[in-house]
């Protein structure tokens, strides 16, 4: 009998602007993953967070006041998953297309997930964080065709452990706070605002969490 710890899904967002040479510098592409048990735990949490700060849905970059976002990292940061961020410095890429730059960053954020259920003997469905276009079913492809249902010897994605791709809206499904809290929080730690400033202290909180950051 399969139990709510077996049942997992990985829940994918970005921070930053990938117009290659024209947004923001660095760009990132968080998973978090947890099992199904544990999700209804940090919805329960999310919905404490919304109740005590009186805002109808979690957006890390709508909430403006510093001990605010720190607070809703900290609560974020007690609950049970695991997270791995893709950091990109977009002035080093040499991709000129960003959807394709995009796809390469989520092959490598799925790979790792995939070496991590693999040696947790666990699957996981994928849901991505919906843009309302038609770049949401190209990605939905790119994953299930090139990356899950391939034996491509240059993908390195462990076999069988992914189930359903999907893409979704935040306000359809509330766990995508949970990979935009990530990738924001790193996000603030390497861009820099307009005064030249980055904020490490919410990434630091975070990382109670487990993360692997990758560069490229």
């Amino acid at each position: 009998m399969t139990s709510n710890k077996d049942i997992s899904t990985v829940y994918i967002d970005e921070s930053g602007d990938l117009g290659i040479n024209k947004g923001t510098q660095w760009f990132i592409i968080s998973g978090a993953i947890i099992s199904k048990e544990d999700e209804n735990n940090c919805l329960k949490t999310f919905r404490s967070i919304q109740n005590q700060l009186n805002i109808k849905k979690i957006h890390l970059r709508e909430i403006r006041e510093f001990n605010k976002r720190a607070f809703v990292v900290k609560k974020t940061s007690l609950e049970n998953f695991t997270f791995v961020n893709v950091v990109i410095d977009t002035r080093k890429l040499t991709m000129t297309d960003s959807s394709l730059t995009y796809n390469y960053a989520c092959r490598l954020l799925l790979e790792r997930f995939s070496w991590y259920l693999r040696d947790n003997a666990k699957k996981a469905d994928i849901v991505l964080s919906s843009r309302g276009t038609s770049r949401d079913n190209e990605l939905i492809r790119y994953i299930q065709q090139s990356l899950i249902d391939t034996d491509s010897p240059s993908i390195n994605i462990a076999s069988g452990v992914f189930n359903s791709v999907c893409a979704i809206s935040a306000g359809q499904r509330t766990m995508l706070s949970l990979p935009d809290i990530c990738a924001t929080s790193l996000f603030e730690a390497y861009e820099k605002d307009r005064f030249g400033f980055t904020y490490p202290c919410f990434i630091k909180i975070a990382n109670s969490g487990s993360s692997v950051h990758v560069f490229r």
